[in-house]
């Protein structure tokens, strides 16, 4: 169980260091020092029809400027070059060549905007990072000191992996600009850090700092998970169990949420002393524990306890029910509970009820157990048409074999039996493909 939770908190981080990427396609050239009023305040679609027509070069120019932040970048291209080849005013012909790197930038072509002599520094640092120059990105942005540079500053330091220089970046960053957009993501990478070097003991510390002032934060509730995980990781079981009811609490239906309560349940299986056994979980608890230790009628006794109780009340500190929160995890244990003591008509019945892909695939199984082979080849060539069994593919083509045998149904039953003995030999199991060989042959 804890590998399985290591190897999710690992898939965790790749799609988050994929989206801090995206991040960086968030921060937009400054606006200019133009003294009008509706460039001022974003008044894009109004200059774009007040400016149709402009009268003078300014005009013009914030009319470009306009089809800029709208990105309708042709349109905007077209001005800014009419503006460098008939000005004659220095400063706005400048502004308008960097805007045009800035163009290119957004249509991708990076080694174009290297290629000028260009003099932005916040676009050559953007630059670099989409071409995966991340020292290069580093070397412009580290001598300037605004809540941006710093941002990239920690960055880029962090995905070259020099975790102390990305440190005091991005603590500079947060206690210079507590306030500003870039901040959480700040202190986040803080965290990251911490426990990615296994610091556990610090990564705590910045990852309640996200839980308590930024709760509105992207990544809150991997935030609030990790922290509960660290704390696991700490053996201060009580306060991971804190950190994962406030998780369970305030997100139910999130991805996170799933791995909150796989951690729940280890900790009550190691300290179930710190559990208070008048909410209602702790029935469901007392069940997984006893599930964990193979005991699996005592188990199926309480888990009907707590699947029957008449109190669908929340938790005083739930947002939903906790049969919510378990009670397809119940139903899932309860029909393993079953097929272990090989009675699969009524672990049919529970995997029926349970909504996770598991059950899907182990309502399958049992239904072929049970003898059940129609319903069972229904339910199996329902799963080779859901991309969540990809993997299963090969069980899936044997299992199907198997019910036709059954049914005396020869023919179809070797076919897909060859068919799932090919993917094992692909796999390299070469076991399983012999078993399925004596199968065909005979």
């Amino acid at each position: 169980m804890i590998f399985f939770l290591l190897t999710q908190i690992q898939d965790i981080e790749e799609q988050i260091e994929t989206d801090f990427l995206s991040e960086i396609d968030k921060i937009q050239k400054p606006f200019y020092n133009i003294n009008d009023s509706l460039y001022k305040n974003k008044k894009f679609e109004i200059i774009s029809r007040q400016y149709k027509n402009p009268k003078s070069e300014k005009e013009e120019f914030i009319l470009a400027e306009a089809y800029y932040y709208q990105k309708n970048y042709k349109k905007a291209d077209e001005i800014y070059s009419k503006i460098i080849r008939t000005s004659k005013d220095s400063s706005i012909i400048k502004l308008s060549k960097n805007a045009k790197l800035w163009i290119l930038y957004h249509l991708g072509l990076y080694n174009n905007v290297l290629e000028n002599n260009n003099e932005d520094s916040l676009l050559l640092a953007l630059t670099n990072i989409k071409l995966k120059n991340y020292s290069s990105a580093y070397n412009i942005s580290k001598n300037f000191k605004s809540d941006t540079f710093l941002f990239i500053s920690g960055f880029c330091a962090y995905l070259l992996k020099s975790y102390d220089i990305a440190l005091r970046h991005f603590q500079e960053l947060y206690e210079t600009y507590p306030n500003n957009p870039f901040t959480p993501y700040g202190i986040y990478r803080i965290g990251m850090i911490y426990y990615r070097t296994e610091f556990y003991d610090k990564a705590v510390n910045y990852f309640t700092i996200l839980a308590k002032n930024y709760q509105n934060f992207k990544y809150i509730r991997n935030a609030i998970y990790l922290n509960a995980y660290s704390y696991y990781k700490l053996s201060n079981y009580e306060k991971s169990y804190k950190w994962l009811l406030v998780l369970i609490k305030n997100y139910p239906n999130d991805e996170e949420t799933k791995l909150a309560k796989n951690l729940l349940k280890e900790i009550y299986i190691l300290r179930p002393e710190i559990f208070d056994s008048t909410y209602e979980y702790y029935d469901y608890l007392k069940a997984y524990k006893l599930y964990r230790e193979n005991k699996c009628n005592s188990a199926i006794e309480i888990y009907k306890v707590f699947i029957n109780s008449k109190q669908k009340t929340i938790l005083f500190f739930f947002k939903t029910t906790i049969g919510d929160a378990f009670l397809n995890d119940a139903y899932l244990e309860i029909g393993n509970c079953y097929n272990q003591l090989q009675d699969y008509k009524n672990a049919i019945e529970f995997y029926k009820k349970c909504n996770l892909e598991e059950c899907k695939f182990n309502l399958a199984i049992n239904l072929y157990l049970n003898g059940e082979y129609s319903q069972s080849i229904i339910q199996l060539e329902k799963l080779l048409k859901d991309k969540n069994f990809i993997s299963k593919i090969p069980e899936i083509y044997y299992y199907i074999g198997l019910n036709y045998l059954k049914m005396n149904k020869k023919k179809i039953a070797n076919e897909y039996l060859t068919k799932a003995k090919n993917l094992y030999l692909e796999t390299g199991n070469h076991e399983k493909a012999n078993e399925i060989d004596k199968l065909i042959t005979n």
